[in-house]
């Protein structure tokens, strides 16, 4: 387990600054807007399916950052199957639509445009697949117990007239439990590893706790975090929850433009209704197996800072609204996911919320290699103890 930890320690502290790194080792990804120019996602959308027409594109970012280029994933059908789709991740300009770079998610051979995919990869999965995102979600999950654990190894446990035989007054509870959040830099090494394990422990306890429970919704969302969610608060997400449909049994969607201004006009229906401000538009895509489309924008109700999911979704041939889906507000589970993704990400509070995360991830790596230590070291005792009789 503190491999798994050091690694999503040290791997996050970096992905907390994944976009700058991103633009750092790309710098084509910078793009000046020319003046005049202004951002079209769906004339974007038109260009590149003019340019690569087998391709699947079904979803188009509405927003962009200025001085950034647009990252665009589509899917090209496979060489050995019609039935095969090939992720592939486009970065284009977003004024002209010009391809910059073009990859799929292959992470071999090693590149400056891969690179940060294959540190992201390593963080959640150690790029094992399935087998290592099942890995690092058992982890995650005895990481969570674990939390609970080690706060409760830090309560003092003897009374306080044991511990401090000659005082005439105990010390309360409290006063014994704020010993173990102080760290003794004067102790012997055994003694300072001790401390450095418990200190790292407590402080951001809160924070490791949400990396730990935020870990299992990322890697066992279905299996493990989800019922668990849905039984103690509740997760229904209304989009989501909508049934599948045959391919064979669904018109034709209608064409994209028509899309946009229909969720456009179902959002602003839907704001009005339940008191939503809206800030920004923030996504179109289309979702095949249920033939919807699905309209996206950032909203008061939104928790993240970078990208909106207050959605609506309309059907994609009638345009008849189907449901509204808020990341806050309609589920205690929906609301405590959103919170915990956010912060996991580090994708609010700016520059500061960034820091703290990778501190926070500096933290795992080093609580989990004194935690080794003070294993190694009680193990020896217990082998010398056992060798002494």
């Amino acid at each position: 387990m503190a491999l798994f930890l050091i690694v999503a320690g040290l791997t996050g502290s970096v992905l907390a600054f994944l976009g700058e790194l991103e633009v750092a080792l790309n710098p084509e990804y910078a793009v000046a807007q020319p003046a005049g120019a202004i951002f079209d996602p769906l004339a974007v959308r038109e260009q590149v399916a003019a340019r690569l027409p087998q391709a699947r594109i079904d979803g188009i970012p509405l927003h962009h950052k200025a001085g950034e280029a647009l990252h665009l994933w589509i899917e090209m059908p496979g060489a050995t199957s019609n039935d095969e789709w090939v992720t592939t991740a486009l970065v284009i300009n977003p004024y002209s639509g010009a391809a910059i770079s073009r990859r799929t998610t292959e992470l071999w051979p090693i590149t400056r445009k891969n690179f940060m995919a294959l540190v992201y990869r390593i963080h959640y999965s150690l790029v094992l697949g399935d087998f290592g995102l099942w890995l690092f979600g058992i982890a995650a999950l005895v990481w969570t117990f674990d939390c609970f654990v080690g706060i409760y190894l830090t309560f003092p446990k003897r009374s306080a007239s044991h511990v401090f035989p000659r005082q005439t007054v105990p010390r309360s509870w409290w006063s014994r439990w704020m010993v173990a959040w102080k760290l003794k830099w004067r102790s012997s090494p055994r003694r300072f590893n001790f401390d450095l394990h418990r200190v790292l422990g407590l402080w951001p306890w809160m924070l490791l706790l949400v990396f730990g429970w935020s870990g299992v919704c990322f890697n066992l969302y279905d299996q493990v975090y989800k019922p668990v969610m849905h039984a103690t608060f509740g997760m229904e997400d209304p989009i989501a929850s909508q049934p599948k449909r045959e391919q064979g049994t669904v018109a034709s969607a209608m064409n994209w433009r028509n899309a946009l201004a229909t969720g456009q006009r179902l959002m602003d229906e839907q704001a009005r209704i339940h008191g939503i401000r809206i800030q920004r538009e923030e996504l179109l895509s289309y979702d095949r197996e249920r033939h919807l489309f699905r309209y996206d924008v950032l909203s008061d109700r939104d928790v993240s800072e970078r990208w909106g999911s207050t959605s609506v979704a309309f059907d994609a041939t009638s345009g008849d609204f189907v449901a509204l889906s808020l990341p806050t507000g309609q589920t205690s589970g929906r609301t405590i996911t959103n919170w915990i993704a956010t912060i996991h990400t580090a994708s609010l509070w700016g520059l500061p919320m960034q820091l703290l995360v990778s501190a926070v991830g500096l933290a795992v790596a080093v609580l989990s290699v004194t935690g080794v230590r003070i294993w190694l070291q009680k193990r020896r005792s217990v082998r010398a103890a056992s060798e002494t009789h």
